[in-house]
């Protein structure tokens, strides 16, 4: 079901036709995810909670250095990182195709107050985001 959601969700957001999506529906999906850490809630200063999140979206740019997408990963992965910063591994394409870390940081609360909201029975989380225009994880995405 979750995986049958997604893929309306992204066949929608990149207004691509059924049969295009459905074929890269994997592509799609790996292209938009990245990892996030940020310190333990247990152990704040000995341990790093890290996982995966993921954008949906087409985005609306704004006259801004930013554009915005929604931000979905497990509650617990948000839950379970101290403060109000984590940390994501972002990735640029250079122009010969290679692939670029770009470290960026992302309010997930705002002085203690979560930014994002979780399903009451799934373990789900989404939040806007706005990211630096320069990534690029969408196909078409410009």
């Amino acid at each position: 079901m979750l995986r049958r959601v997604l893929f309306l969700a992204l066949t929608a957001s990149l207004g691509t036709s059924f049969g295009q999506a459905r074929r890269e529906l994997n592509t799609l999906l790996m292209e938009a995810t990245f990892r996030i850490t940020g310190p333990a809630k247990a152990d704040p200063q000995k341990k790093i909670t890290f996982s995966t999140v993921f954008f949906m979206g087409k985005p609306k740019r704004p006259p801004s250095k930013e554009a915005f997408y929604v931000m979905v990963t497990a509650g617990h992965v948000l839950d379970d990182i101290a403060g109000d910063v984590a940390m994501l591994d972002l990735r640029t394409k250079e122009p010969d195709g290679s692939f670029k870390k770009l470290p960026f940081q992302i309010h997930i609360r705002d002085r203690g107050k979560d930014l994002y909201i979780k399903h009451k029975e799934a373990d789900v989380a989404v939040m806007y985001a706005a990211l630096p225009l320069q990534v690029r994880f969408f196909a078409g995405n410009s």
